[in-house]
Order: structure tokens, then C-alpha cells, then sequence
């Protein structure tokens, strides 16, 4: 049973995975095969000193887009916006799927009966549970790390692109 829990799992994740990019692509209106020149922000975050609220749309500068805000540096706005969109819908999910996996665990304890390999697997099922809700609170510090590996986290350059500036 928990190589059949643990191979369903596996489907989920790897169907999520290969359909994220089209669910982003979608979200933003882009067609394939074409390179967008904005992006509306999903998310309330802050980087280089500067908040970008839900719902704002970021533009590359000299694009006379109206209503947006035009900036040299949308393209990092927007990859932190969808690092930011990805690694919630992670999150999300692997919680889900921890919480059911440590009830079905817990289940697989109560009804052992005093069977020694029952309890072992429910305990193994219990430990992947946690090793996944370690994953997922890793896929939570993933856009803290892009930051600061881009040079925005602060609002001074530690790498890469520089600071994001107004």
C-alpha cells in the first residue's frame, strides 16, 4: 500500500511540474513561441526596498504600455513573481498531501493490531510525511534565496543583476 500511496504521489508531482509552465503562460496571456513584455504581479512581495502589489502589471521600459508600471528591470520582477507563484502552489500541495499521508500512517498504527511490520510501515509512511513537509518548507525559502542570489533582497547589490531601482 505505501509503494501504491507513495507512486500516486509521485504522478501528482510530476504532472505538476510538467503543466506549470503552461498554467504561468496562461496566467499571463502569453502565446507560444512569443516573448512577453510584461507581467501582472499574482503576489504582494517586496524587493529591493520596493513593494509590488497583486494585481500591478510590470512592463519592460519604453513599451508605452498604459497602466503599467514600466521598468528597466521587469524581467527580474516577473521571474520573483513567478518563482513566488510556483513555490505557493508547491507548498499548497505538499501539505495537502503530508497531511493525508500522516492520517493514512496514523490509520495504518491504530488498526496494527500489535503487528510488528504494520507498525514499521506506518512509521516509515509517518517519516516520508515528514521528510515532505521538510520539502515544502524549503520550496517556501526558495524566492528568499533567488533574491539575495540577484542582488535584491536588500536593496544592495550581493550578486548577480544589482539592486532593483525605481
Amino acid at each position: 500500500m505505501t509503494k501504491k500511496i507513495l507512486a500516486i504521489v509521485g504522478i501528482i508531482g510530476i504532472s505538476l511540474v510538467m503543466i506549470t509552465p503552461f498554467m504561468i503562460a496562461r496566467a499571463d496571456n502569453i502565446t507560444p513561441g512569443s516573448i512577453p513584455e510584461s507581467c501582472t504581479i499574482r503576489r504582494t512581495f517586496m524587493a529591493g526596498g520596493q513593494s509590488f502589489n497583486q494585481g500591478d502589471v510590470i512592463a519592460a521600459q519604453g513599451s508605452g504600455m498604459s497602466g503599467a508600471i514600466e521598468r528597466e528591470d521587469w524581467g527580474v520582477v516577473c521571474l520573483l513573481n513567478t518563482i513566488y507563484f510556483v513555490t505557493d502552489w508547491v507548498f499548497y500541495i505538499l501539505m495537502l498531501t503530508v497531511m493525508t499521508v500522516i492520517l493514512i500512517g496514523g490509520f495504518m498504527f491504530l488498526t496494527a493490531g500489535g503487528s510488528s511490520d504494520k507498525v514499521s510501515k506506518a512509521g516509515k509512511l509517518i517519516a516520508f510525511a515528514i521528510v515532505g513537509l521538510l520539502i515544502g518548507l524549503l520550496a517556501k525559502i526558495i524566492p528568499t534565496i533567488v533574491k539575495y542570489m540577484s542582488g535584491v533582497g536588500g536593496g544592495t547589490s550581493t550578486g548577480g543583476g544589482g539592486p532593483i531601482a525605481p
